[in-house]
């Protein structure tokens, strides 16, 4: 009797990102596809392949890009410290390999983009979860340090938590403000608009790409407030998926902080989501941003879970 023994070969490269991936993508993560093909930040010549040679038969098993939001840049940062995040997604079975292969091509593709850029100061960023403790030593051992902490927090838009419009206009009104809230049309004239407020609140370079591409591909909306005829306060809202709705990038602007228009401006956007049929609205914080973090809790929203915020530089001493 003779016993045959089969082994299947398993091996899994990286390749540059070729359109020919294009329909299996789509059909493994089309949110994915969708940043990957229309985002205006991806740096097109570094888009990586994992792909799985199984049977002598190529599957794709994961990508990896890198965004360089060059959109809009009124603002000089104080450090001129400019961010490129890093993206990976891998799928299946060969997850765990294909993401080690992928976050090092995107290092490697960060290290060119510098290389490529010497006058500017470059970090690539991405996000850990406080939890994932391989993760977190994977990324340690490729040279990331943790530089800061953020919240993801979720609201249960079941609820009405400090979303009575009496409630959220409250504050407003007592400073005599007379505030207009709309949803203004996407215009060229408006996103600039848009753009200059948000560096000024954030004081950090903003993406317009990145807006319109919320706009365009995720049911997004921006939701502004407007004194006279200044805009001063803006939420982004934008489907992340069925009944959740994402509620980032809630600004005002310094000198009309603390008026109450962010207060009446978010529960004006958590009502209309509620209306709209959403359950759960979802942000993120940074852990040292208390007064947002007092604003968002008293809306009812809960921690989920924590970020790390890992970068990685040529020279990471500036970046603690």
């Amino acid at each position: 009797m003779f016993l045959h023994i089969c082994y299947t070969v398993i091996m899994i490269r990286t390749v540059p990102y070729d359109d020919k991936f294009d329909r299996e993508l789509e059909l493994l993560d089309r949110d994915t596809f969708l940043e990957l093909k229309y985002h205006g930040d991806v740096i097109k010549k570094y888009v990586t392949a994992a792909v799985c040679l199984k049977d002598h038969k190529e599957r794709l098993t994961g990508v990896g890009y890198l965004l360089a939001p060059k959109g809009f840049r009124l603002t000089d940062n104080s450090n001129g410290l400019f961010f490129i995040h890093g993206i990976f997604r891998a799928f299946g079975e060969d997850e765990a390999e294909a993401s080690i292969l992928l976050l090092d091509s995107l290092r490697e593709h960060f290290l060119a983009h510098v290389s490529d850029h010497p006058k500017k100061k470059l970090c690539l960023r991405l996000w850990c979860r406080t939890t994932d403790n391989a993760y977190m030593e994977l990324l340690t051992d490729m040279g990331f340090i943790p530089c800061d902490m953020m919240y993801v927090m979720k609201k249960d838009l079941s609820g009405s938590k400090g979303m009575a419009l009496t409630s959220i206009f409250k504050k407003a009104s007592e400073n005599g403000l007379k505030l207009v809230i709309t949803r203004p049309d996407p215009c060229e004239e408006f996103l600039r608009e848009y753009c200059i407020a948000n560096e000024e609140a954030f004081r950090q370079p903003c993406s317009l790409d990145d807006l319109r591409f919320k706009l365009s591909f995720c049911e997004g909306s921006v939701y502004s407030a407007f004194l006279g005829e200044r805009l001063v306060s803006c939420v982004t809202a934008w489907r992340v998926s069925d009944g959740l709705s994402a509620t980032e990038n809630i600004f005002c602007l310094p000198e009309k902080q603390n008026l109450g228009i962010t207060r009446a401006l978010l529960g004006y956007v958590l009502n209309i989501l509620k209306k709209a049929g959403m359950t759960q609205a979802v942000l993120t914080v940074c852990k040292s941003e208390v007064p947002a973090l007092r604003l968002y809790t008293s809306f009812g929203y809960k921690i989920t879970h924590t970020l790390y915020e890992m970068r990685f530089g040529d020279d990471v001493s500036y970046l603690t």
